[in-house]
């Protein structure tokens, strides 16, 4: 089975903190902070692909292969106090971010791609090994 699902959001707002460490040869800088991303007119494509599997007596469709690329029309990353007692590198990073958010999130895509697609096995079978393939896919009857 091949599923393709079209979906779009307006606006997606996450928040978190984070936490990481930048060095070069002995120089070790630490940090951690508040970080808010919003993310604007995203467009998806899941592509989901399975296959029948035996659970319970019953035909269900288990899924394999998950795959995910949002396209985002536009990104906002607020760190406001990644580098604690420097306001000026703060904003310099602020500011490179805003500037080079697309360049930033095309390089790190492939990354975070394995993971999501991950996430979106183990969730759609959660969905589809709960319904029987009968139940998703009925058979016309006949005239």
């Amino acid at each position: 089975m091949e599923l393709e699902v079209d979906l779009s959001n307006k606006h997606i707002y996450i928040d978190g903190h984070f936490r990481g460490e930048v060095g070069i040869d002995t120089f070790l800088l630490s940090t951690q902070s508040y970080f808010n991303n919003t993310l604007n007119n995203v467009k998806w494509t899941w592509k989901i692909f399975g296959e029948k599997k035996i659970i319970n007596g019953k035909t269900h469709m288990t899924i394999t292969k998950f795959g995910m690329r949002p396209e985002v029309g536009h990104m906002m990353v607020t760190v406001p106090d990644v580098f604690k007692g420097s306001p000026e590198l703060a904003k310099l990073v602020q500011d490179l971010s805003q500037a080079y958010w697309s360049t930033v999130y095309r390089e790190l895509l492939p990354i975070v791609e394995l993971t999501w697609n991950k996430i979106g096995v183990k969730m759609s079978n959660k969905i589809f090994n709960k319904i029987p393939y009968e139940e998703l896919f009925p058979v016309s009857l006949k005239h």
